[in-house]
């Protein structure tokens, strides 16, 4: 049995969780987004030439003013955001034994089928709406996206673990081929970064990471040769990205050059790292636990105040984001066990992240603070489905449930 949290009022955090999980579920899983531009009805956000769409994203993105009402943005599904919800429903289901928890995972493993992009025999998922993340470059309905195809397949194997059901190993399988086959891969010394995009290059790290945990987990599965050898290959990749100092950046753009950016994304490459099932002894596997050693000490070390705030992106303090508030939580609570000695600050982070971003009476989380006024944006995915992931983690860690 874990040792008993420090946390004041345990079962409170049970039902905050509960409470926003009723709040999405009556809102029919829609929401805002931070990237949601392109959902906009105003007819003049299509006409804008491409710099111009660009800046519209970055203010939309980022403004403390929430401009949805003037651009006509409807709150809209989002696939990202269900995937995630997959794992916060297993994990309440094996806090709780509640069938209902079990029955939400079906709904939306059914969900994500029937959304998905099916190319002989593969399935993949892009976003829901349009997202403009350069001057010439959308993601959207024309592309699957690594992470999320990576978030779905682990959500399946989750459910298949739990349960047992063979249907959703065989989304995993076919997920696994879409990764395998119909996504780009960008080959630098040892290692394969799988595209951030399926069908064109981006070179994005944290994406192709959790796509290798994901390879690896069902190649142990199936012993499948295939995948097995593409993950090892992007596990080379990532250690090869790593720096002395533990960090990973963000991406290598097309000029070549690192773009330097230092934020919740640590938690996707260490925990990514974590979750392979089998590495061959050797000198790969020292070097992964290796850096996950040094990962782990330069995220807890460099990417919190004395306070236990999170930097925006290192140095950067502000804005304190709920993404790297959630995701904090997250990594400290699976990976305590490791790192007991910051128990407290586990403690402190759930504290920031329940009393300062916590919505008590509409049952959401906000979505930034700065020094003199919080940005209390209602986003589905970016906010509160994190935020749930991350404090459903931390219930699971010290099995907090109703008496």
């Amino acid at each position: 049995m874990p040792s008993k949290p420090l946390w004041k009022d345990e079962k409170q955090l049970l039902n905050i969780v509960a409470d926003c999980l009723k709040r999405i579920v009556c809102k029919g899983y829609r929401g805002f987004d931070p990237a949601d531009l392109m959902h906009s009805k105003a007819g003049f956000v299509r006409r804008r030439g491409s710099w111009a769409l660009r800046f519209l994203t970055v203010v939309n993105f980022y403004s403390p003013i929430n401009l949805r009402p003037f651009l006509k943005i409807e709150e809209a599904e989002n696939s990202s955001a269900m995937a995630v919800l997959g794992s916060v429903f297993i994990k309440m289901y094996t806090l709780t034994g509640n069938e209902e928890w079990l029955n939400k995972v079906s709904f939306i493993v059914g969900w994500l089928e029937s959304r998905a992009k099916v190319v002989d025999g593969t399935m993949g998922w892009s976003r829901t709406i349009d997202y403009q993340a350069g001057r010439c470059c959308t993601h959207g309905g024309t592309s699957t996206l690594t992470f999320i195809n990576a978030k779905a397949a682990e959500l399946f194997l989750d459910h298949y673990e739990l349960t047992g059901d063979r249907h959703s190993l065989e989304l995993v399988a076919a997920v696994c081929r879409h990764l395998t086959r119909y996504t780009k891969r960008i080959s630098r010394g040892s290692g394969i970064c799988l595209s951030y995009a399926a069908t064109h290059e981006i070179e994005i790290y944290n994406a192709s990471i959790l796509a290798g945990q994901v390879l690896n987990r069902y190649s142990v599965i199936r012993e499948d040769r295939e995948c097995m050898d593409l993950s090892m290959r992007i596990l080379e990749y990532a250690l090869e990205r790593q720096h002395r100092d533990g960090s990973w950046y963000y991406s290598i753009k097309k000029d070549g050059r690192e773009k330097k950016q230092i934020d919740f994304h640590q938690v996707y490459m260490l925990d990514g790292i974590k979750k392979y099932k089998r590495v061959e002894e050797g000198r790969l596997r020292k070097r992964a636990v290796e850096a996950f050693s040094i990962g782990t000490q330069f995220y807890l070390e460099k990417l919190f105040d004395r306070r236990m705030y999170p930097y925006w992106r290192y140095p950067l303090k502000f804005p304190i984001d709920i993404h790297n508030v959630s995701h904090g939580v997250y990594f400290l609570s699976k990976y305590l066990p490791e790192s007991p000695e910051y128990k407290e600050k586990l403690l402190r982070l759930v504290e920031i992240c329940t009393t300062e971003f916590y919505d008590r009476k509409r049952k959401f989380f906000y979505y930034q603070k700065y020094p003199l006024f919080t940005v209390r944006h209602d986003f589905f995915r970016w906010n509160t489905t994190w935020a749930l992931y991350g404090l459903v983690e931390y219930l699971h860690r010290f099995e907090i449930v109703n008496a």
